[in-house]
């Protein structure tokens, strides 16, 4: 879809309108059958995914966070809730460091093509694994990384209350 605009000299689709058009409804599509429980009764998985990922459109342009790297917090938001997508419901961080699954997961979301490098796919799993409370338990505190992605991952775990 993306391509097919280019090819009639359009300007690019904005990541707010391939959010909307292309990655929404396949939320939708894959999740809005799965009913949540707990704090979440009477909603459906999709219905949380869809406003989380839509808190970060808007919360990731008004932290200015870099363009490059908006859609890969997109794509770690759509997949967020790892533990809800896995029929064996494992813990979220094993299911994030399963390359596999996570690549997997990405694609049934319409986010896999933001990932595009081994650094994309270690950031999205950074993210997701720290948005569930388990921080950093893979060593990379010892490791340089980008400062950011700390601030990032609040903006996922305020997504993932709301």
């Amino acid at each position: 879809m993306i391509k097919r605009s280019r090819l009639l000299n359009a300007p690019p689709k904005t990541l707010e309108e391939i959010y909307f058009t292309e990655i929404r409804p396949q939320l939708y599509e894959n999740h809005a059958h799965r009913h949540q429980t707990g704090v979440r009764t009477g909603t459906t998985l999709a219905e949380h995914l869809d406003s989380a990922c839509q808190f970060i459109l808007t919360v990731s342009r008004i932290a200015e966070v870099p363009e490059n790297k908006r859609p890969l917090l997109l794509a770690a938001t759509a997949v967020h809730d790892l533990n809800k997508l896995d029929p064996q419901e494992r813990k979220v961080k094993t299911l994030a460091r399963n390359q596999e699954f996570l690549r997997e997961q990405l694609e049934k979301a319409c986010v896999l093509t933001f990932v595009v490098s081994e650094d994309d796919l270690e950031l999205v799993r950074k993210l997701i694994e720290r948005h569930s409370g388990h921080n950093v338990s893979d060593g990379s505190r010892f490791l340089p990384e980008d400062p950011n992605i700390e601030r990032w991952a609040a903006m996922l775990t305020a997504a993932d209350f709301i």
